[in-house]
């Protein structure tokens, strides 16, 4: 990890309790929704992002010759060999195609959940969502464990949505938050791994 790297060289500076400290930290601070950029990702994400979309139009062409990079490197990963694999001699136990369904149906629950949290009471809410957390993981990691062409479609739909995300923050779309902040999630826990 990333956080543990600088203690391979100096081990008598690593301190357990300061790094689960920080780690609290991040995630208040992820978790949080005001109190500025130092108390909050949300907050932070826009102040950081707010330029994109006031630059002139001539500005904002470079970033799309940049999403347009993305979305040449996700074709090229998609069709390349990478992790391919060939599912006519290992068959999925459960089928692909019902695995990505079952994921499809999870994020709109947490979309729905999302819709009508406000009226539910506490304990519900969290039970629910934490089940959808649990059927996202399970359906997500059965996937890429069924057919590991999934890996070579997972690296290309990182770079694709990652152009999409792009495109949309320079035109103002809100959506794209909800994109970086996972992406932010999971990389500050791959650092934070040790």
């Amino acid at each position: 990890s990333f956080i543990a790297s600088p203690f391979w060289f100096n081990p008598l500076t690593f301190d357990w309790n300061m790094v689960t400290a920080d780690y609290v930290k991040w995630v208040s601070w992820m978790r949080g929704h005001a109190g500025g950029a130092s108390r909050s990702w949300s907050m932070w994400w826009s102040e950081e992002t707010s330029f994109y979309s006031k630059m002139p139009l001539t500005s904002k062409g470079w970033f799309i010759i940049k999403a347009i990079l993305y979305l040449t490197v996700a074709e090229g990963i998609a069709r390349s060999d990478l992790a391919r694999a060939d599912t006519t001699l290992n068959e999925p136990i459960v089928g692909v195609s019902v695995m990505v369904a079952s994921i499809v149906i999870l994020f709109i629950c947490w979309w729905l959940l999302s819709m009508v949290e406000h009226l539910m009471p506490y304990p519900v809410r969290r039970t629910i969502g934490i089940l959808i957390a649990v059927g996202l993981m399970v359906s997500i990691l059965t996937v890429f464990i069924e057919d590991s062409n999934f890996i070579r479609y997972g690296f290309a739909a990182y770079y694709g949505i990652g152009a999409m995300c792009q495109v949309g923050l320079l035109f103002g779309s809100k959506f794209v938050k909800k994109f970086y902040f996972i992406h932010d999630l999971v990389c500050g826990h791959i650092i934070f791994i040790p």
